[in-house]
């Protein structure tokens, strides 16, 4: 068993259990700032009962090389009863992160700053 990776889909796992949403590098560190783009894997969506530290590890395994990558994270968030986990990047530059998401074919992206989604469609 990879510890490190099962660190960090405990970390996961626990923040679901209270409701957050957010994102987390292999070293267990969350980003603060900036902008967060997904679409760098494919998305895992889990029923809350079928979700714990072993389905996360399982993702984390897949995507290790992805997440290998500079400024990458896994990202999690609940939406209308489910639980989804994909691969993202961290951008500072607003206009960067636009291009990516919209390159990704990305519904939306997330800012830091404002602890707000971004709806790529409304953005010129």
């Amino acid at each position: 068993m990879n510890t490190k990776h099962f660190t960090v889909a405990a970390q996961i796992v626990d923040a679901v259990s209270k409701g957050e949403g957010g994102s987390i590098n292999l070293y267990g560190e969350r980003p603060t700032r900036g902008y967060m783009v997904g679409g760098y894997s494919w998305t895992l969506t889990v029923i809350p009962d079928m979700f714990d530290t072993y389905t996360v590890m399982d993702f984390l395994d897949a995507h290790a090389s992805a997440l290998s990558w500079k400024n990458a994270y896994v990202g999690w968030w609940e939406h209308k009863g489910r639980i989804y986990l994909d691969v993202s990047k961290n951008f500072t530059v607003h206009h960067i992160a636009v291009e990516d998401g919209k390159l990704n074919q990305e519904i939306a992206i997330w800012s830091l700053d404002t602890n707000s989604e971004i709806i790529l469609d409304k953005v010129k």
